[in-house]
């Protein structure tokens, strides 16, 4: 600086040097070069004096000006004790060595940041890429930055803003001038004018951590530095999303032509937790490229497999040892079944599907499939609240998801349900949505209809019109009943006082029970109440209700007579429960009870014994062991339910005999007298487990081999005695081929030791599964699905199953 400068910016707060005559005609003249000389100021607010008192109570300025003809000026000095205090400009020479600044602050005693403050740290944490070479020196520790060159630091835990870059890292050629990009095994972010930022956008490339990008560091400088930033320079308020995506575009390009390894399946995985739209940029570069993508020591070839996080624990074995984090992604349940063919036949392992030609033999001539991006998960599942864990959401997205990745992760709408139908989820739209439109495809409801008109404060006709417009089918009693949950929103709840069990449906029938509750609540008759109804588009069912229904007959009119339960529709026969369970709430006796339904037209599969009493309801569980299933006559019944009936009042022989009276077919012989086997096969916490098995079931031998594995004896002895109370078995024992040993590693489950737990009835077998427990006992998968069935475990159709999920293969 000169005189000038003194006097004019370092004395004014607020005032830049890129606005002063001088500057101006100087780079005036530096412009008119050929070729021109560029020069970008970075001050937003000044130069920034004032911010040395937050930490000095006294600087020194010691400056020197470089002439138009390139010589130094004079050397000046300026000492200035406080940010109110007058200073004076002394000369120390006519001509210094060179031109520069050097300002000296002497820091006060307490700085308000603690004891450990040091100016080193400070640089380390926000310099990262210097203009020119930098120095910072406290105490005995020296820090420099070359210029232009990124420095590895590894940010402390919990650090919320500082510099994070460390591990292998590739350095792209800049893609434009002031814009440089470093690819980073750890870390990443965002840098202006060399400086840490954050970004108040993140959407896009940007990533939702904190640091605004991971996986990458991207500076900003000169003609590409952000028009906006915050007060404290710590914030780009302008939105890069856009900018980045390009740039990133062609540095991912470079990334995969080059012959670094930094581009693999755990590093890629990693982005995509907190970036998934930059994790997918980096696997469509790969496949572009067809270069294999590494993992462990194996390759993957990314024009067949793409990049699904969900891949690492379902087809590949973890890396050896010193990966440190091999798989950031943890999917529970099943994915849908043409999702993992999809993956499988993406993957190709040649033994698993010849194993599984034999039952679709397409599987060994699959062609092309679709390549795999990280944000595909995104659609296929759903994160739990702390996001640690995802679900696959199913065989079908569920409603709204579209809509809700789009919203959470910044997906574009009509990209996100042209790839969702890509990959054979059919409630997607692939043409893409009017603006409000529901994302779940289909015909939208009258609730989301209501909700699109509310939004936009329009009627529900109009919001129909434009999404019409816009390819979406809205029927017109859609329209009607969107409207007249606007008008009457309670009166149209289906459960009436309970909000959260929704709406009626348009078309959907408006049963006895809840008119008879609207009735009463209203102080309406029936007919006013079904009325008021058809306005809506909703048809009614009235039958044998009485124009002002008698207390009570809302309650007996919902399934098992409970506050909460759902309301009886038609057909409906009753179970001998809920004559049960309506005799008790009216005090009645369960004869007037059937006659009381019969007169508003439903009946019973048979009728009531004539010594019912409502004491039988403790047959049909209590409140703790309650049944949702309606049970009616001759059954079947789960040999669950009958034996947790049996009690010191209830033995087994009289729970057998009054389920029978109530015209259930029961096929179990209770023993005269009970010793020690009986009571412990005879039990619902015994050894062998009753749950899943029915009066009309066979025994699965699996359950007797649990039983036999637990109780130390031997499988013939526990079978021949459940043959003895007229049980019969699914086998009569192990089926040829396995032994006792394997039978228990086909049937453990989750394939773990400690408490073993085996497949029962009620397990659900999947075609993961089965290829899983066909490794355990190193057996064809045929032959597997051969045991299991003769074993009792119900498995799926692999020949409907596989050519099912073969016609729904993602493809190019």
């Amino acid at each position: 600086m000169g005189d000038a400068e003194l006097r004019g910016v370092f004395s004014q707060a607020g005032a830049r040097f890129a606005e002063q005559t001088d500057f101006k005609l100087e780079r005036a003249a530096w412009e008119a070069l050929d070729p021109p000389v560029e020069l970008f100021p970075n001050s937003r607010f000044g130069i920034g004096v004032l911010s040395y008192f937050m930490l000095a109570d006294e600087l020194t300025v010691t400056t020197c000006r470089m002439g138009l003809n390139g010589a130094p000026g004079p050397l000046l000095q300026v000492s200035v004790h406080g940010p109110g205090h007058l200073f004076r400009i002394a000369r120390l020479a006519e001509r210094g060595d060179r031109p520069g600044t050097r300002v000296r602050l002497y820091l006060r005693g307490a700085t308000g940041t603690g004891d450990g403050w040091s100016c080193v740290d400070v640089l380390e944490r926000l310099l990262g890429i210097a203009e020119f070479g930098t120095s910072a020196s406290h105490g005995d520790r020296h820090a420099e930055w070359q210029p232009g060159r990124l420095p590895l630091r590894k940010a402390p835990d919990r650090e919320r803003f500082g510099l994070d870059t460390h591990g292998e890292r590739v350095h792209c050629p800049d893609p434009a001038p002031g814009v440089s990009v470093t690819w980073t095994e750890h870390g990443g972010g965002l840098l202006v004018d060399g400086l840490v930022v954050q970004s108040v956008t993140q959407a896009g490339v940007l990533s939702s951590a904190p640091s605004g990008l991971t996986g990458v560091v991207v500076n900003l400088s000169g003609a590409h530095a952000p028009g906006q930033l915050s007060a404290d320079r710590a914030q780009v308020l302008d939105d890069l999303a856009p900018f980045l995506r390009d740039v990133l575009t062609g540095a991912a390009d470079v990334l995969a032509t080059c012959r670094q390894a930094l581009l693999n399946f755990t590093w890629v995985c990693r982005i995509a937790r907190h970036s998934p739209l930059l994790a997918d940029l980096l696997t469509q570069a790969a496949v572009r490229a067809g270069k294999p993508i590494g993992f462990g020591l194996r390759s993957l070839d990314p024009t067949r497999t793409g990049i699904l996080p969900s891949d690492a624990d379902m087809f590949l074995e973890p890396p050896g040892h010193g990966e440190e984090e091999w798989s950031s992604w943890d999917v529970l349940g099943k994915p849908p079944e043409h999702i993992h063919l999809w993956r499988l036949l993406a993957h190709g392992p040649r033994r698993i599907l010849e194993e599984l030609s034999e039952f679709c033999p397409e599987l060994l001539s699959p062609g092309p499939v679709l390549p795999a991006v990280p944000s595909d998960l995104l659609l296929l599942a759903s994160p739990s609240d702390s996001t640690q864990y995802w679900h696959w959401n199913g065989s079908y997205a569920e409603e709204g998801r579209y809509t809700e990745a789009i919203r959470e992760w910044g997906l574009d709408p009509r990209a996100a349900t042209d790839r969702a139908a890509r990959l054979g989820l059919p409630a997607a739209r692939p043409e893409g949505l009017p603006p409000g439109a529901p994302g779940g495809g289909g015909v939208p409801t009258a609730a989301e209809l209501a909700d699109g008109a509310l939004e936009g404060e329009r009627t529900p006709a109009e919001v129909a019109a434009t999404w019409r417009a816009g390819g979406v089918d809205v029927p017109d009693e859609v329209v009607l009943l969107a409207q007249g949950y606007l008008e009457e929103p309670e009166f149209l709840l289906r459960y009436g006082n309970r909000e959260a069990s929704g709406w009626f449906a348009a078309g959907e029938t408006v049963p006895p029970g809840r008119l008879a509750q609207a009735s009463a609540e209203l102080g309406l008759t029936v007919a006013e109440v079904c009325a008021r109804y058809r306005r809506f588009g909703l048809p009614t069912d009235e039958q044998g209700l009485a124009d002002r229904p008698a207390p009570g007959t809302e309650v007996i009119l919902r399934e098992f007579c409970q506050e909460k339960g759902a309301w009886l529709t038609r057909p409906c026969v009753l179970a001998p429960e809920q004559i049960l369970r309506a005799a008790d709430h009216l005090d009645v006796e369960p004869s007037e009870a059937e006659r009381i339904y019969g007169d508003l037209g439903f009946v019973g599969a048979c009728p009531l014994p004539s010594d019912a009493t409502v004491d039988d309801l403790a047959l049909f569980g209590d409140e703790w062991m309650f049944y949702d299933d309606w049970f009616t006559p001759p059954g079947p019944l789960p040999y669950g339910l009958l034996l947790e009936a049996v009690g010191p009042q209830r033995p087994l022989a009289h729970v057998v005999a009054r389920f029978r009276a109530y015209g259930f077919v029961v096929p179990l012989r209770a023993p005269d007298t009970l010793d020690d086997l009986d009571a412990i096969l005879l039990s619902t916490r015994g050894p062998c487990s009753w749950w899943g098995v029915g009066t009309d079931d066979p025994m699965p031998f699996a359950h007797v081999l649990e039983a036999a594995h637990t109780t130390f004896r031997r499988p013939e002895e526990l079978a021949a005695r459940l043959v003895s109370y007229g049980v019969p078995l699914s086998c009569d024992g192990l089926p040829d081929g396995l032994t006792f040993d394997a039978s228990r590693r086909l049937l453990k489950r989750d394939g773990v030791g400690g408490d073993e737990k085996f497949l029962r009835k009620d397990s659900e077998v999947s075609l993961p599964d089965l290829l899983q427990r066909a490794r355990n006992v190193g057996a064809p998968v045929g032959r597997v699905v051969a045991w299991l069935g003769e074993l009792g475990i119900p498995v799926p159709d692999l020949t409907l199953i596989l050519r099912r999920s073969f016609d729904r293969v993602p493809r190019p």
